[in-house]
């Protein structure tokens, strides 16, 4: 299942240092959900990476043409129905 958002609303987020899916975790704070922003050719993709999984299967599109934004640090409201 994937949870989306506003790729706006997530790109005014705080911006995360690039690094692998267990050094992003460690860069948030209480309250906190990684985020990733993806760019397609003709649409934006704002992600809840809340697994190494979900962030291990946008990543390996990288070479396919997807390409990465960035990781943020979004606060869980942005994503009312994720439940860890």
């Amino acid at each position: 299942m994937g949870y989306y958002a506003n790729p706006t609303e997530m790109a005014s987020s705080r911006k995360l240092n690039e690094g692998t899916y267990e050094e992003l975790k460690a860069q948030l704070q209480d309250g906190e959900l990684l985020g990733g922003l993806y760019k397609r050719p003709m649409f934006m993709n704002a992600i809840l990476l809340y697994s190494k999984r979900e962030f291990d299967e946008f990543e390996s599109q990288l070479p396919l043409g997807l390409k990465r934004i960035g990781f943020f640090a979004v606060p869980a409201s942005m994503f009312p129905d994720y439940v860890p």
